[in-house]
């Protein structure tokens, strides 16, 4: 397995095989609830990429995370409200941007701001960003999801899931069979037991959530991290609904489910698109008639506000990505010398902003006079002031080439997620041993149709 390409493919064979994704243990469709974590651990052991959003743990960062839910169980813990039905539950994206002095989340606020104008009562859950903190600003419709996963952990330590002993054997033996047919050691058992033993802690308390604030209706930012909250919903009778928070592929398993339309029980029964580009895709499981196109409202508006931007005619814009970072750092060290007339722009993906000095490569990128390393920097004013961007599948690069940057893509695991693009001349790749110049060169030729593609993918 050395390309997400045919990993993905391996995997979908796997699971056709031994028809995992229909696979119950205790009541608990467990291959379809821990998909993604079970792609991203064989990814891992592969060697193919890390995880995404790993966190060094210390006992500072323990004793802070151990603060942060105890503040959130006592003053921000949604079954301390007296009981009061609402129209909806909204369970956003964790991570915050300081937008126009709040701090928000860019995908969900500007659905919140319609329920606002529509007089619609609503209900917003937030769970910590990388387990350490709270960032959003805070209104009367907040409330914090620490009881969930303070409830879990409890329930993890004193009433594990207790499997049976033809349940043991099946996992064992899909242990065997992963580890024969991918190589690699993955404790099947563990992830498993584990995630019956969450999904049935989080399913009950969302069941008395729900029957507490009676909602008509349940929203969500990342489905794949909420299984367990979405067959709750369906189990009662609301309805479902993500809205797009980045971008995905035939080969994102958080959304690529081939043969599947309409029947998954942990996915929503509506998806609220960025345009038509993701709706044609044809790769969310869900029938055409319910996938909207709702637009993506803060893209939107920030394009708008730097149109008059003057662009630096030489300046690169390269996005880090968590699951790649090393690898993305060692190929820019390779190009330096091709790039010391630029002046490179070096965007950390929030998830690297505490681990980025690991990359031993970006280290030495960051000691060079013509490489600036940036963290929380408005990501919209550098799309418009950069000439190039250079990437592999990172959402920041649709958003890159509505602002007309002329895009690169690095030849690492991941962008297979880029085929489409690469199919229509959208974007060039750099290849093995390939020198970036002449890739800057073939722009010049006019041979690229770039941004072309931009209402398509962010409807106005």
């Amino acid at each position: 397995m050395n390309s997400i390409q045919k990993l993905c493919e391996k995997l979908w064979q796997f699971e056709n095989e031994f028809d995992l994704l229909d696979m119950e243990i205790q009541g608990v469709k467990v291959w379809q609830y821990m998909r993604m974590q079970i792609y991203y651990a064989i990814a891992e052991k592969s060697g193919i990429f890390q995880t995404p959003h790993a966190q060094k743990k210390t006992i500072y960062g323990q004793l802070k995370k151990s603060l942060t839910y105890i503040k959130g169980l006592i003053f921000y813990n949604p079954f301390l409200i007296f009981n009061q039905n609402v129209d909806e539950i909204v369970i956003e994206h964790p991570r915050p941007k300081h937008i126009d002095g709040e701090d928000i989340d860019i995908y969900t606020q500007y659905y919140l701001n319609q329920l606002d104008k529509s007089g619609q009562n609503y209900l917003v859950l937030e769970r910590p960003f990388l387990n350490e903190f709270h960032g959003k600003t805070y209104t009367p419709h907040r409330k914090y999801l620490d009881a969930f996963i303070v409830m879990s952990a409890i329930r993890a330590k004193l009433f594990p899931a207790r499997l049976d002993g033809d349940e043991k054997k099946l996992i064992k033996k899909l242990e065997q069979e992963l580890k024969e047919q991918f190589e690699v050691d993955i404790n099947l058992t563990n992830i498993l037991t584990a995630a019956v033993t969450k999904f049935q802690s989080n399913y009950g308390m969302y069941q008395r959530l729900f029957s507490k604030f009676q909602p008509e209706k349940l929203v969500v930012a990342v489905s794949y991290a909420y299984g367990d909250a979405i067959k709750a919903a369906k189990d009662m009778g609301i309805e479902t609904v993500e809205i797009q928070h980045g971008t995905f592929s035939k080969y994102h398993l958080g959304y690529s489910f081939p043969d599947r339309v309409d029947d998954l029980d942990y996915f929503p029964d509506k998806f609220l698109a960025w345009g038509e580009y993701w709706k044609n895709l044809n790769v969310i499981p869900l029938s055409k008639k319910t996938i909207l196109i709702t637009g993506f409202t803060h893209f939107n508006s920030l394009r708008e506000m730097y149109k008059d931007l003057a662009r630096k005619q030489h300046q690169v814009l390269v996005l880090s990505q968590g699951a790649l970072g090393p690898q993305i750092a060692d190929k820019i060290l390779e190009q330096i010398d091709s790039l010391k007339g630029c002046s490179l722009v070096y965007k950390l993906h929030p998830g690297e902003y505490s681990r980025w000095n690991e990359y031993s490569s970006l280290v030495r990128l960051s000691e060079l006079p013509n490489v600036e390393i940036v963290e929380d920097e408005d990501i919209y004013k550098l799309f418009a002031e950069s000439s190039f961007q250079v990437g592999v599948f990172s959402t920041a690069l649709y958003e890159g080439l509505g602002f007309d940057c002329k895009t690169i893509l690095l030849e690492l695991p991941g962008i297979e997620y880029m085929a489409d693009l690469i199919k229509n001349d959208t974007v060039e790749v750099l290849k093995k041993d390939e020198d970036i110049l002449n890739v800057m060169e073939r722009f010049s030729q006019g041979n690229i149709r770039r941004g072309n593609i931009s209402n398509r993918v962010f409807a106005n």
